[in-house]
């Protein structure tokens, strides 16, 4: 089965939370695709902390 691609919006505490989960491969079929946020350094503190670019 192909994974689904996942795109969150809004990187605060939820938005981070469910990232943190799809990377961690606690979604079975699932992959974390984009992340956005209006805030800038949101998306950028989220991408240094979990090494993703």
């Amino acid at each position: 089965m192909d994974k689904v691609r996942i795109g969150i919006i809004g990187m605060g505490g939820m938005g981070t939370n469910h990232a943190n989960s799809l990377i961690a491969d606690k979604v079975p079929n699932a992959e974390l695709t984009a992340v956005c946020d209006i805030r800038t350094e949101m998306k950028i503190c989220f991408m240094r902390s979990s090494r993703r670019k």
